[in-house]
């Protein structure tokens, strides 16, 4: 059912937890008609009311656990919040996500600077992290991203009406050496490498189709492909 302050949730037979699409699993058990406190599996405590909606896709709300106001926004990739007190975006299991920016085919992505590192990455909510080094345009789109979850690269190509295709170990690329190898290199970042370790990093990548590494690895020794 929707809820005239929390939204779209699927409730329980004979409970106060309910589901939310976003927020995951709510206790709703000390909110009113018109909403209060609920508990939230990812977030915490949480401070919900209907007089604090923007509408059906935000609104504010106050974390407890973070000791600080949220503004909550509903996207296409699934809910996102902003903490005024740390100035970043959070997902909706509460990680946090960085700075948002706007990429024009791939929608909401995140700015983040890994702690004790140099790196930067963009974080999408979906496909994962995707190096800053790539920028923000990209005319064949095609797209690397290092899935968090499988500790893998993968490709994800979205096409003129925005279906999105993941070239990975199920699906690897049989596309042009040329594009393979431009991503390739991608996923190696600024760093240098010496040739040998060129070729074992080419051989781990399981976006690759075997017959599309041994094509990369014969121009690698003939000196078409240069580091």
């Amino acid at each position: 059912f929707e809820s005239n302050w929390l939204g779209v949730v699927y409730a329980l037979p004979n409970s106060e937890w309910v589901y939310h699409k976003d927020l995951g699993w709510v206790y709703g058990g000390f909110a009113g008609q018109d909403g209060g406190w609920v508990y939230s599996v990812n977030l915490g405590w949480l401070w919900i009311r209907q007089n604090l909606n923007l509408g059906q896709k935000s609104k504010f709300i106050y974390s407890i656990d973070r000791n600080a106001w949220l503004f909550y926004k509903s996207t296409a990739d699934g809910g996102i919040l902003f903490d005024y007190a740390e100035n970043l975006w959070i997902s909706a299991n509460g990680q946090e996500l960085g700075i948002r920016v706007r990429h024009p085919v791939l929608g909401n992505l995140f700015l983040e600077a890994e702690r004790d590192s140099q790196s930067k990455w963009y974080v999408h909510p979906v496909y994962g992290k995707m190096p800053f080094e790539m920028g923000l345009s990209n005319d064949h789109r095609y797209f690397p991203f290092f899935s968090v979850d499988g500790a893998e690269w993968e490709i994800v190509h979205i096409d003129d009406e925005g279906e999105s295709v993941a070239f990975n170990a199920q699906n690897p690329m049989h596309a042009d050496v040329d594009l393979v190898w431009s991503l390739f290199r991608m996923t190696l970042g600024s760093k240098s490498y010496a040739s040998s370790e060129i070729s074992d990093h080419l051989m781990s990548q399981k976006w690759i189709g075997s017959k599309m590494k041994q094509r990369v690895i014969a121009r690698l020794l003939s000196g078409q492909f240069r580091w």
